[in-house]
């Protein structure tokens, strides 16, 4: 008992020692910052974050099939599709993995989307 506690505090410390010590990541144009940031609480953003990379790590390879519907070019697509679906798979799984710390890593677009 008493060392699940001394862990649990540890863990606490170590998440808010990363909040502060992690620069928040700069969002631009091409790279906006992930939706999840506009929630409230601390719970919500976690929550809302790991939901976001779960998304995009299980869905980010269809941006395979979708990219070349966007272009005229449909082997442009293809490829832009391609480093979409790597860039965001690999996007999610950070998003997943660091799901606790409520600091921002964007995507490329925002991350998948497939409204054609």
């Amino acid at each position: 008992m008493k060392k699940s506690v001394s862990f649990l505090l540890l863990l606490g410390i170590t998440i808010i020692a990363l909040q502060v010590a992690i620069p928040k990541a700069s969002a631009n144009e091409d790279w906006p910052a992930s939706h999840w940031t506009n929630e409230k609480s601390y719970f919500e953003k976690s929550l809302h974050k790991l939901g976001f990379g779960l998304y995009n790590v299980t869905s980010a390879w269809m941006e395979i099939f979708v990219e070349p519907h966007r272009h005229s070019n449909p082997f442009e697509g293809l490829a832009i599709g391609f480093g979409k679906a790597v860039t965001n798979t690999i996007g999610g799984a950070i998003q997943i993995v660091t799901f606790p710390l409520t600091t921002d890593a964007p995507l490329p677009e925002g991350g998948a989307r497939f409204d054609v």
